[in-house]
């Protein structure tokens, strides 16, 4: 019984942001059980520290980091993986070290099936592709840093990929080394005011109408 309210403790400790944090796997917390406790529309506030492991995200929350604790997925897999979850937010988080194989699609930020995601103010370091959605319609993607595996190009994700989702932002981002800021399949797509270097094309679209595309710096591509 003990031990049973001490991890109840735990995780409505992380949730509320209050105590260290040390490793998610080991560590003092484990931040996918708290994810996996939380209600939807619920807000985890993710205190500083190294959180191993390959995170998935099945509902909608949103998952902001305080002083940029670090998610490592161990160079394998997807780092963060969100799968049928409308309405999720990740804000002020490290991501890094996703899984390499480019026939698994690997990333920093997975995401599918999944409208209205917000991903912004994030670090993604070491990552296949950077963030990569899927038929998740109305999203932002904003204020990123994004730095993929030092691989041949030809070898490399992209540094965004948007596949059949509609009406996205893709604002302010900072993304070098990537293959691409690539967009399939979508119409009314903002892209605006992003950096983009030592990629293959830097913007890259394929069967795509309507979309606004201004004020973005390219090099070195």
């Amino acid at each position: 019984m003990k031990r049973t309210l001490a991890l109840l403790t735990t995780l409505f400790t992380l949730i509320l942001a209050a105590g260290p944090v040390s490793s998610a796997q080991g560590g003092e917390f484990d931040l996918q059980a708290a994810i996996a406790a939380a209600q939807p529309g619920d807000l985890i506030r993710i205190p500083p520290g190294l959180y191993q492991g390959n995170f998935v995200i099945d509902k909608p929350l949103t998952l902001a980091g305080s002083d940029w604790p670090i998610l490592d997925g161990g160079n394998q897999g997807n780092v963060i993986e969100i799968n049928q979850a409308p309405g999720v937010t990740l804000r002020g988080l490290v991501i890094r070290n996703s899984g390499a194989r480019l026939d698994k699609e690997n990333a920093g930020i997975a995401v599918d099936q999944s409208p209205g995601l917000v991903a912004e103010n994030n670090r993604l370091e070491n990552t296949l592709f950077g963030i990569y959605i899927k038929d998740s319609a109305d999203s932002r993607i904003a204020y990123n840093v994004i730095g993929a595996k030092t691989l041949d190009v030809a070898r490399r994700g992209d540094g965004i990929r948007v596949w059949y989702s509609y009406n996205t932002e893709v604002v302010g981002n900072r993304v070098d080394q990537g293959r691409d800021v690539v967009l399939w399949y979508n119409n009314g797509a903002i892209i605006r005011d992003n950096i983009i270097t030592n990629g293959r094309y830097g913007l890259h679209f394929m069967y795509c109408d309507d979309n606004l595309v201004e004020n973005n710096y390219i090099e070195g591509n």
